[in-house]
């Protein structure tokens, strides 16, 4: 009754309630990281049925999840208090193969004879909950839907837990990354236990296997191939600098970590803590980093650092120089996209994001389109794209409201009403039987022909 498609909807569903709440980071440069290394390492999982998300919420506490359908977060705080990037990796090894491997649907499948009726309630209360403006009643379905899943995963079975992790450690061999990062980071955590107040720890520790078991697992699957040290890439100590300053944090706080970076590593820290007291001197940092470095993030960051100096200009400048060097990279090219907007280059933008769009699916792309539409007065394609920037996000009703919204414009033609109400049934049929008789007895899209 779980089906594969009923758990990837529930999966982006999910998604967008933590999409839309405050502790969801939106930091471009971090939301690319993360699903980059998720990536990285779901690229080795066979037979997996669904294109998992990753994303980091603000969280001091060390953790990670997983939903349904590939939905997967990262707790900020497991973010510092990973010591190596492998670290990182082992744990979100650990909740990727928690998805490939179906333990959510096998717990939920094993437990109440309800739980059925529960899925589809909880489904319906959240995209009920979509509709509305409402931020508490967003958050009452999020914790609800937490609450019902948050228990499967601490029922976990000794043997999935142990799957887990084996399956985990061969993602992380397969992807290049050291095992000892597994085995490093539990044993930390146990040492650690009941003494760290900056970032509290028993969650992890409670709802996953005890960190002894967990050590001596991967130490028999070490070998002097897969153990060898990996170097840290340039990207996650960027990552680490940015989460610390998300959480007004000191470097002294992460020195030790801070003491490994590589030489890069070290200037983007003084940079970024220099950022606002030091303008001029973090900009020079930068800059000084776009020729030591060759990196889309470090002329991303010089771009926004120029904008925060109220140098537009200077900042398109360094976007269209770095495009030269990384032609079609998403972040800048949207980037690119959001200053062209502000000089009124509607038409311009919608070209170039029409072309992005090809190689890349940030749902960033289709609401950008929808505001170059909106300024050209183009209402019908505006509503089209931003229903489309919904979807991507999982908020399926809001996604079916502007399509029914663009279907009652005034002057649509056939072609665009024959799109549009095409895309409308085409979210329309993902949804399950019981929620598809609810849009229908309640008439929430009236312009449609369902």
């Amino acid at each position: 009754y779980f089906s594969a498609n009923l758990q990837d909807l529930y999966g982006r569903i999910i998604y967008n309630e933590y999409y839309s709440s405050p502790v969801f980071i939106k930091i471009p440069i971090v939301d690319d990281y993360i699903n980059n290394l998720g990536l990285k390492l779901y690229a080795h999982v066979t037979d997996s049925n669904y294109i998992p998300r990753f994303f980091v919420v603000r969280e001091n506490s060390i953790n990670a999840f997983a939903y349904p359908g590939g939905t997967i977060g990262v707790h900020s705080g497991l973010i510092l208090a990973s010591q190596t990037e492998s670290e990182l990796a082992g744990v979100l090894a650990h909740e990727i193969s928690h998805v490939s491997q179906n333990h959510i649907a096998r717990s939920i499948q094993n437990s109440a004879q309800n739980a059925p009726l529960q899925i589809l309630t909880t489904l319906a209360a959240l995209l009920a909950a979509s509709q509305s403006s409402s931020t508490d009643a967003m958050a009452g379905t999020l914790a609800v839907t937490q609450g019902l899943f948050a228990q499967q995963s601490i029922n976990f079975t000794r043997s999935q837990e142990t799957e887990a992790d084996q399956v985990g450690i061969k993602l992380m061999e397969k992807s290049g990354f050291s095992v000892t990062g597994f085995r490093d980071f539990f044993s930390r955590l146990a040492k650690a236990r009941g003494t760290d107040t900056l970032f509290p720890i028993p969650e992890m520790l409670m709802t996953h296997p005890k960190p002894s078991s967990r050590i001596a697992e991967t130490r028999s699957r070490m070998t002097i191939e897969n153990s060898k040290p990996v170097a840290n890439s340039f990207s996650y100590e960027m990552v680490k600098v940015l989460m610390a300053n998300e959480h007004k944090l000191d470097s002294s706080v992460y020195q030790e970590d801070a003491v490994n970076f590589s030489d890069s590593g070290k200037i983007f820290d003084q940079a970024i803590k220099l950022a606002i007291s030091e303008p001029v001197k973090s900009e020079a940092l930068l800059t000084q980093l776009t020729d030591a470095e060759f990196h889309p993030y470090v002329h991303l960051q010089l771009a926004q650092q120029q904008l925060n100096m109220a140098k537009p200009d200077k900042a398109l400048e360094t976007v269209d120089n770095a495009l030269r060097l990384f032609p079609n990279n998403a972040l800048l090219s949207l980037f690119r996209a959001e200053r062209l907007l502000e000089k009124g280059q509607n038409t311009r933008t919608i070209e170039e994001l029409s072309q992005l769009q090809l190689f890349s699916s940030n749902p960033r792309i289709p609401a950008l389109l929808a505001k170059a539409y909106e300024k050209q007065g183009n209402k019908i394609e505006a509503y089209y794209h931003i229903s489309r920037h919904y979807y991507a996000v999982g908020d399926f009703y809001r996604a079916m409201y502007q399509l029914d919204n663009a279907l009652a414009t005034p002057g649509i033609n056939q072609e665009q009403e024959r799109r549009i109400q095409q895309r409308y049934d085409d979210i329309y049929n993902e949804l399950p039987d019981k929620l598809r008789e609810e849009i229908i007895r309640a008439k929430r899209f009236p312009n449609s022909r369902i």
